[in-house]
């Protein structure tokens, strides 16, 4: 296994950690913490090499269900926000919605996949957790990163129900 491949996947490891057991961390910290796994998987290469059948599950929703309620107890200041002014006002004039704690959980999920699938095939575990980078949790990391950043400057708003 290379360096860099250790390294990926210790840098999912620990961001997996960091969402679903925040014990103390700012909104900054985790704002690093996506930055560097973004970086880091994007430099991992772009292969497709997974089973056909992974990822495949009858229990997905109910886990996505379980994971965004952890999530949305451990950052309670996050939640739904204006995509345009990212205020988490939302209103007759918002045009489009982001969900902080929705990206979080597919970022999770996808993360756990990869960990899951690279215990038994790094090579598919690796390619997996590009892919999914690539495809699907890098936008929500670009969206967390921003909203992030809005909420450090601007404070946090209340916690949302």
């Amino acid at each position: 296994m290379s360096s860099s491949s250790t390294n990926a996947l210790n840098i999912a490891a620990q961001t997996i950690k960091l969402i679903l057991n925040r014990e103390g961390a700012t909104l900054a910290t985790l704002r690093d913490q996506l930055t560097q796994l973004q970086q880091v998987v994007s430099q991992l290469p772009m292969t497709i090499c997974w089973p056909d059948d992974f990822g495949v599950t009858s229990t997905a929703l109910a886990r996505y269900m379980e994971l965004r309620t952890i999530i949305q107890h451990q950052w309670p200041e996050l939640g739904f926000y204006d995509m345009a002014s990212l205020s988490n006002e939302i209103t007759d004039d918002t045009s489009e919605v982001g969900d902080d704690l929705d990206n979080l959980t597919d970022l999770v999920k996808d993360l756990s996949e990869a960990a899951h699938l690279a215990a038994t095939d790094l090579t598919g575990g690796l390619s997996w957790l590009r892919f999914t980078a690539d495809t699907h949790w890098g936008d929500h990391i670009d969206d967390l990163v921003r909203h992030l950043g809005f909420v450090i400057t601007n404070g946090a708003p209340p916690e949302q129900s």
